[in-house]
């Protein structure tokens, strides 16, 4: 065990990066600002209208809104600063919260134009994902859920500091202690 003053100092260090953390993810579309580490983050939304895939990877992910993160470290050497991108995150809703993909940005862009591609060749009639306003997934889709007993059950997030909360109350009162600061 750390003497007592040291804990506090790892504590207060403790405090200190996350602070930085959390300051440096405000969830806009633009550059965020550096964090202590030299790292800085980018969010970015896509909208998928049919489901789709990444590379050769077997998850199909349903039509929907998806934040993209990307990490960037910077690197400055004589007056100059070169930005190198680290990972590329799908953030892909889930019924507890959300959880992270890596992605490659390639892979997301020819996925992007597949779906943009496939909408406008459908523009014509209803697309299969919207036929149903209530129920947006494809028929395949729904008769596999049928089939397996699956049932649906729509979640709500509230949005509040770059933060997704499933709980309205949870979310409240994360703003209140930040008022109170």
């Amino acid at each position: 065990m750390f003497p007592l003053a040291e804990q506090e100092n790892r504590v207060s260090d403790f405090r200190a990066d996350a602070a930085s953390f959390v300051a440096s993810r405000k969830g806009s579309a633009r550059p965020q600002r550096d964090d202590s580490a030299g790292a800085r983050y980018f969010d970015q939304d896509a909208v998928f209208h049919f489901e789709f895939t990444l590379g050769a990877a077997e998850e199909v992910f349903p039509p929907g809104r998806y934040v993209i993160e990307t990490a960037e470290s910077s690197y400055s050497a004589s007056g100059h600063t070169a930005h190198v991108r680290n990972s590329t995150m799908l953030i892909v809703p889930t019924a507890s919260g959300t959880r992270t993909v890596p992605i490659n940005i390639r892979e997301l862009e020819a996925a992007m134009k597949q779906d943009s591609e496939r909408q406008q060749r459908d523009a014509g009639g209803a697309s299969p994902a919207t036929t149903n306003p209530a129920n947006p997934l494809p028929e395949t889709m729904q008769s596999e859920l049928a089939r397996y007993g699956i049932e649906r059950v729509p979640a709500e997030f509230f949005l509040w500091g770059g933060y997704r909360y499933s709980n309205a109350g949870d979310a409240i009162a994360a703003a209140k202690r930040a008022e109170n600061r």
